[in-house]
């Protein structure tokens, strides 16, 4: 998927366009996994330094592909409309949301900030689980 993307190799960009089109032709639905959207994510960011409004409107553009099933995409679109909209990192609100699209009500983490921002989840300090109390 990044090849199509960044068009950094022609003959890997190549091969990509090939599995996309003949999976159309063949009426094939390619499943995405949450872990190569995290990727280029990552990769646009850290790479190829896009801003992260023009990153969420790439990654939502994958996610309303026909023909792909992102699995978990609402998770997505709303870690993606955070990390924009609030400057969460995408990991730290990808993590957010996937729990709570689990029923999870809370996180245990050391990164406060970024969790904070998001007011749907509780934040644990990790402190309260030390054999010390």
């Amino acid at each position: 998927m990044l090849r199509i993307l960044v068009k950094d190799d022609a003959d890997q960009l190549e091969k990509a366009l090939a599995v996309f089109k003949n999976a159309h032709r063949l009426g094939y639905k390619l499943h995405v996994l949450p872990i190569a959207l995290l990727e280029v994510v990552w990769v646009l960011e850290k790479v190829y330094r896009l801003s992260r409004s023009r990153i969420r409107e790439i990654v939502e553009g994958i996610i309303f592909t026909p023909r792909l099933k992102v699995e978990k995409a609402q998770v997505f679109l709303e870690a993606l409309r955070d990390y924009e909209e609030k400057n969460i990192k995408f990991a730290d609100a990808l993590m957010a949301y996937w729990a709570l699209s689990e029923n999870l009500s809370g996180i245990v983490t050391f990164d406060r900030k970024h969790f904070q921002r998001i007011k749907k989840l509780e934040v644990v300090d990790p402190e309260i689980f030390s054999s010390n109390r």
